[in-house]
């Protein structure tokens, strides 16, 4: 039996003091946040530019934009303008509030668009889309998990991260059991999307990441000062998580192939 590797560690940073801490610390991707706005608040597209420039292609780089309904009406968002010098790999949006929409995904793909300058002159090719599924979706009146994940399948994203909406100390295993977990995990595989465990995710996870073997954890929380997700990313805090992210994955994996 193949030894698992490690979860890539994705953390969510809200400016460059941040990022630099993050990348110091041995995470292998930087996500720009700004936690202030939600739990997929958008910093900005000076925010995401200047990030991207302070990491300088030595990890991965992904963005929050906000929720879909961010960027539905006429005043929405500022869209975000990318180089080739600094690009984003992963772009994405929540879903809150669409659950009782007659046809959701035509406003995701519609909020999509929106996220996109007028004349799309700065990338050849722009980021990837990662397909977010709240685990508490109906505190978010979004779809559920499932129903994003097939959505995921069909507009050919190239992730599926489960989060939380509220971030009122309630997690993902919280919301949702480990089988249902597993089954999202193996779908998204099955189809060729990785799969990002997000949603107050903490060391205390250990044993839950090291039976689920996500490809991706992503945190805020869990590495900032005090695990408050208010206060600034701490690389020592980074590093700490990384070295337990690591150390579980000598183990072997109890979540079954299905």
């Amino acid at each position: 039996m193949s030894v698992p590797t490690a979860p890539s560690l994705l953390v969510s940073v809200r400016d460059c003091r941040e990022a630099a801490a993050a990348v110091s610390g041995g995470a292998d991707i930087v996500d720009v946040k700004d936690p202030a706005n939600g739990p997929l608040g958008y910093a900005g597209p000076d925010a995401v530019a200047a990030i991207a420039r302070e990491v300088d292609g030595r990890l991965k780089v992904s963005a929050a934009l906000g929720e879909c309904r961010d960027w539905l009406g006429q005043d929405g968002p500022q869209p975000l303008s990318l180089t080739q010098a600094y690009p984003l790999h992963w772009v994405k949006l929540g879903p809150a509030g669409l659950a009782d929409a007659e046809d959701w995904t035509a406003l995701w793909r519609q909020a999509q668009q929106a996220t996109r300058p007028a004349a799309e002159t700065t990338l050849a090719a722009w980021p990837r889309w990662v397909a977010v599924a709240y685990a508490d979706s109906e505190r978010a009146s979004s779809p559920g998990p499932e129903a994003i994940l097939q959505a995921a399948i069909e507009q050919d994203c190239a992730a599926l991260l489960v989060d939380t909406f509220v971030k009122d100390g309630h997690t993902t295993f919280d919301w949702l059991g480990e089988s249902r977990l597993c089954q999202l995990r193996q779908t998204a595989a099955d189809a060729g999307l990785l799969f990002a465990l997000a949603g107050q995710i903490s060391v205390g996870h250990t044993p839950q990441i090291r039976d689920l073997q996500p490809d991706i954890v992503a945190v805020r929380g869990a590495v900032c000062d005090s695990s408050d997700r208010g206060r600034a990313v701490s690389a020592d805090r980074v590093r700490s998580l990384k070295k337990v992210l690591l150390e579980a994955a000598v183990s072997n994996p109890g979540c079954s192939r299905v």
